[in-house]
């Protein structure tokens, strides 16, 4: 992605855990990422991204609001399946897998999580689309 694509920039320096870091923020289309950046390395420490939904009017349609009262949901599996792809992760180098369903929120999502190679993955998967709403890494203390 190149920083022309970008619609808002947000960077500061900060520490976390005694490690100075760069923490820098911005707005892509409808998604927001969040990189943190060792200050002295260059190495990403972790990083994120999440769908932003607007309500109708807002740009961006409706679609926070959908499948909520249809019912009509992806299988468990195939919530797992939609974050092991985006991770490039096969099933089987993953450890503490889990997999949990959240209907208080909307959209109605799957919480994902599993460790692979010394890293923690978090996904949210949209209940209706199998679409990654949301998505993190961190290294795995």
């Amino acid at each position: 992605m190149a920083e022309a694509d970008a619609t808002f920039i947000a960077v500061h320096q900060d520490y976390d855990d005694g490690i100075q870091i760069w923490d820098v923020e911005f707005m892509a289309g409808n998604t927001e990422y969040d990189y943190e950046i060792d200050a002295n390395s260059g190495n990403i420490l972790s990083f994120d991204n999440e769908v932003e939904y607007r309500s109708a009017g807002q740009g961006a349609g409706a679609a926070g609001s959908q499948g909520v009262a249809t019912g009509d949901y992806i299988a468990q599996d195939a919530a797992k399946q939609a974050a092991l792809s985006h991770a490039g992760i096969a099933e089987g180098d993953c450890t503490k897998m889990s997999v949990e369903m959240e209907y208080n929120s909307s959209p109605v999502h799957y919480e994902v999580e599993f460790t692979s190679g010394g890293m923690e993955y978090s996904y949210r998967i949209d209940a209706t689309t199998g679409d990654v709403l949301f998505s993190e890494t961190e290294i795995d203390d």
